[in-house]
């Protein structure tokens, strides 16, 4: 649901650089940033076997940016072979998108 999986960084406007475990020292740091990637921890995989499928979800006017971000990281599950499903429909970054996304996403899972 409108997943902050920015690489190789967020944006100054994201609020994951507030979250202290990206933090060093109080301050936002980008390798930690990218040791918690997808990229990463896929890359760093030994087989895309351990991988469950994805789905990720977001609306299309999302402030943040989010669209572009789950195009991308769509576009790499696929070049690494691994399953994924993505959802985008109408709205921001609010609850009535997560809402409407969650109870599709949900539908998707237990029908895959």
């Amino acid at each position: 649901l409108s997943p902050a999986a920015y690489f190789p960084s967020p944006p100054e406007i994201s609020s994951s650089r507030k979250i202290d475990v990206f933090k060093s020292k109080g301050v936002f740091n980008d390798s930690i940033w990218k040791s918690y990637s997808y990229r990463n921890l896929i890359e760093s995989s030994k087989s895309v076997a351990d991988f469950p499928k994805f789905y990720t979800s977001t609306g299309d006017d999302d402030a943040y940016g989010i669209f572009n971000v789950i195009t991308k990281l769509r576009s790499f599950f696929t070049k690494n072979n691994i399953q994924n499903e993505t959802l985008v429909i109408n709205g921001g970054h609010d609850w009535k998108v997560w809402r409407a996304c969650f109870t599709n996403d949900l539908i998707r899972i237990y029908n895959d």
